[in-house]
C-alpha cells in the first residue's frame, strides 16, 4: 500500500508551504483562494501532467512530495516547467535518479510500479490494434479529478480528448483484468493497408496490361502455323540438316584422301625429275666424251698427215708410248667411241621412259587437283549455302515456337496474376480491437450494481435506476443523461462513476491506484454555480458520510470550500483559511 505523506511547495523567495495528508480520508477544506486547489494541481503534476494551473506571482518553483510505501519513503521532487522530476526511493524495486516524463526512465514507471505493475505492457489506442506503452496517465484522470473536470459533460473516467477514448478504456480494462491483449503482432493502420492494398492492385492491373501488350506483339510477329506443325518442319529441317552434312564431311574426307594422293604423287613427281636431271647430266657427259674422243681420233688423223713425228704419250693415260704402240691411240677412241654409244642409246630410252611416266604422273596429279576443287566448290557453293539456308530456316521456325511458348507463358502469367488479385481481394481485412465486447456481461452486473448500491447509499434524488452505457462509458440515471444535468448534479455523478470503477477494482480487478483526489466533489460555495443546479443537502451529506465509513482507496483526498456537518471521527481535516492556507506568499506583496 502507499499514500501520500507530505506535498511541499517552495522557492528561493518565498516561505515554504506544506500540507501533511495521512492514510484514510482527507478532507481539506475552507475559503477560496486559500490553495486547496493547488493540492490535486500538485498531485497530478507529480504524475506526470505536462502542464500545470499553479501561479508563477506565488513564487513557488519546486513540488516536493513525500509517500509511504509499506512503511518506506519515497520522495518526488519536480521543479515547475521541467519534466525531469528526481526520485529518492528506499523503496525495494524502484531505483533513486532522475525520471522524465518521456524515454526510457519515466516516471509513469513509479508509479505503476507502485500499483504492482511490474512489466513493460502495451495497450491498445485503437480499434485497429495500434498500441502504445501502458502509462498512469491513461487513467489518473479518473482518480485525480481536478476541479475543472469535477463537473465535466462527458465522462469522469475518459480524458478531455476524444481521441485518447481507447487509450483510456484499454487501460481501465487491463486494471480490471490484467490482460494487456497484446499478441505482438503489428498490425497496419487501415489507411496504410488501404494505400497499400490500391498500390497492389493498381501495380497488378498495369502488369497485366503490360503482359497484354507484349501478347499482342507476339502475336503479330507469330505466323499462323500450330506450334506442332513447327516442330514437325524443325524435325524436317533438322534431318535434311544432317544429311547435307553428312554429305559434307564424306566430301571432306574425300578430298583428305585425294589430298594424300596429290601428296604422294608429287613426291613421286619429284623424285622423277631428279632422276630426270641426273639422267640428262649423264647424257651430258655422254655426249662431251663421244665428242671429245671424235675430236682425238680426228686430230690423230690429220696429225699424221700433217706431222712427221708421232707422239710419245697416251693421250688418256699420259704414259710414255713406244713408237710401236704411237698407232693404237686412234684404235682406243674407237673402241671408247664405240662403248659409248650404246650407253647413249640406252640412256635416251631410259629418259624417254622417264619423260612418259612422268607426263603421266602429272596427268595423274591434274586430274585429283581438278576433282578436289570441283568437290570442295560443290561443298562451298552447293551443299554448304543449303545447310546454312536450312538453318536460318529452322532459326525462323524455333523462333516462332518460342514465342508460341512465350504466348502461353504471358496467358498463364495473367491467369496467375488475376487469381492472385481476386484471392487477395477477397483477402479478409485487419482485425478489429472492439473493446466493447470485452466489457461483456458480467463487468456489466457487478459495475451495474455498484452504481445502483452508491446511488442509493448517497441518496441521489428520485433515483429510480441507472444504467451504465457503454458507448458514453457514462451512466444515464433515471433515463436522464448527465450533459442535460446541472453542474453540481454533473459533479455529483461523476464522484459516483469514479468511487464506481474504484469500487469495482477493489472487489475484481487486477490492480488499482491507491491514491483518490476529488476537488469540489459537491461545488460548495462556488461563485459560477447558480443553487439551483447543486446537488441536495442530502445528497451531499450521504456522499460523505459515505466516504467517510466505505472508503474506496488507501488514501481519499477531498478538497472542498464547505463540508456536511457530520461526524468526521477518525478523518484528517484540514482548514484552509486566508493567511493559514497551502501558500504563505501573499501575490501582492511576492517580488520575484
Amino acid at each position: 500500500m502507499y499514500y501520500i505523506k507530505r506535498i511541499t511547495m517552495s522557492g528561493p523567495k518565498v516561505e515554504t508551504s506544506s500540507v501533511d495528508l495521512d492514510k484514510g480520508v482527507n478532507i481539506l477544506y475552507g475559503a477560496s483562494n486559500t490553495g486547496k486547489s493547488y493540492i490535486a494541481e500538485c498531485i497530478d503534476y507529480m504524475m506526470g501532467n505536462e502542464d500545470h494551473r499553479i501561479d508563477d506571482n506565488k513564487g513557488y518553483d519546486t513540488i516536493r512530495m513525500e509517500l509511504d510505501v509499506d512503511g518506506s519513503s519515497l520522495t518526488m521532487v519536480r521543479k515547475l516547467g521541467e519534466t525531469k522530476i528526481q526520485v529518492f526511493s528506499n523503496v525495494d524495486g524502484i531505483e533513486s535518479g532522475e525520471y522524465t516524463l518521456a524515454g526510457n526512465n519515466r516516471i509513469c514507471h513509479v508509479w505503476l510500479r507502485l500499483m504492482g505493475i511490474t512489466e513493460s505492457h502495451r495497450i491498445n489506442k485503437s480499434a485497429h490494434f495500434q498500441r502504445e506503452e501502458l502509462n498512469n496517465r491513461a487513467f489518473d484522470h479518473a482518480f485525480v479529478i481536478r476541479e475543472k473536470n469535477i463537473y465535466s459533460h462527458e465522462s469522469i473516467l475518459m480524458p478531455g480528448q476524444f481521441s485518447r477514448f481507447p487509450v483510456a478504456k484499454s487501460a481501465l480494462l487491463f486494471l480490471m483484468t490484467g490482460n494487456d491483449y497484446d499478441d505482438g503482432v503489428e498490425y497496419e493502420k487501415p489507411e496504410i493497408h488501404d494505400a497499400k492494398k490500391k498500390a497492389v492492385i493498381e501495380f497488378a492491373d498495369s502488369q497485366i496490361l503490360a503482359l497484354q501488350g507484349q501478347e499482342e506483339e507476339l502475336k503479330r510477329d507469330i505466323p499462323d502455323v500450330p506450334p506442332s506443325v513447327l516442330k514437325e518442319r524443325i524435325s524436317t529441317l533438322l534431318s535434311e540438316i544432317d544429311h547435307t552434312e553428312s554429305e559434307i564431311s564424306d566430301i571432306i574426307q574425300k578430298n583428305k584422301e585425294i589430298g594424300n594422293q596429290i601428296y604422294h604423287l608429287d613426291e613421286e613427281i619429284a623424285e622423277k625429275k631428279v632422276l630426270q636431271n641426273r639422267y640428262k647430266s649423264l647424257q651430258s657427259q655422254y655426249s662431251s666424251d663421244l665428242k671429245r674422243l671424235t675430236f682425238m681420233v680426228e686430230g690423230e688423223i690429220r696429225k699424221k698427215e700433217f706431222i712427221e713425228e708421232a707422239p710419245r704419250e697416251c693421250p688418256f693415260c699420259g704414259n710414255h708410248l713406244s713408237e710401236e704402240k704411237t698407232d693404237s691411240c686412234i684404235e682406243a677412241a674407237t673402241a671408247e667411241i664405240e662403248k659409248l654409244q650404246p650407253k647413249m642409246a640406252d640412256l635416251k630410252s631410259v629418259q624417254k621412259s622417264l619423260k612418259n611416266e612422268l607426263e603421266k604422273i602429272t596427268g595423274e596429279r591434274d586430274r585429283l587437283k581438278v576433282l578436289m576443287d570441283e568437290l570442295e566448290e560443290q561443298v562451298q557453293q552447293e551443299l554448304q549455302p543449303k545447310v546454312d539456308e536450312l538453318r536460318t530456316t529452322m532459326a525462323d521456325y524455333a523462333v516462332s515456337l518460342a514465342n508460341h511458348s512465350s504466348l502461353s507463358t504471358l496467358g498463364r502469367a495473367q491467369s496467375t496474376i488475376r487469381e492472385n488479385l481476386t484471392e487477395y481481394k477477397s483477402k479478409a481485412e485487419p482485425p478489429k480491437f472492439s473493446i466493447k465486447e470485452y466489457f461483456d456481461q458480467e463487468f456489466m452486473e457487478h459495475f451495474q450494481k455498484i452504481l445502483d448500491d452508491l446511488l442509493v447509499a448517497c441518496k441521489f434524488d428520485g433515483f429510480r435506476e441507472a444504467v451504465f452505457d457503454l458507448n458514453t462509458f457514462d451512466v444515464v440515471i433515471n433515463g436522464t443523461r448527465k450533459k442535460s444535468q446541472g453542474q453540481g448534479y454533473r459533479a455529483f455523478i461523476n464522484v459516483i462513476v469514479s468511487m464506481a470503477m474504484q469500487e469495482y477494482l477493489r472487489k475484481y480487478g487486477v490492480y488499482r491506484p491507491n491514491i483518490f483526489v476529488m476537488d469540489s466533489p459537491i461545488l460548495s460555495l462556488k461563485e459560477d454555480v447558480d443553487a439551483s443546479e447543486l446537488a441536495s443537502e442530502s445528497m451531499k451529506s450521504s456522499l460523505f458520510k459515505y466516504f467517510i465509513n466505505h472508503p474506496c482507496a488507501e488514501q481519499i483526498i477531498i478538497i472542498e470550500n464547505e463540508v456536511p456537518e457530520l461526524d468526521y471521527a477518525g478523518v484528517n481535516m484540514r482548514k484552509f483559511s486566508k493567511g493559514n492556507g497551502f501558500w504563505k506568499t501573499d501575490p501582492t506583496t511576492y517580488q520575484g
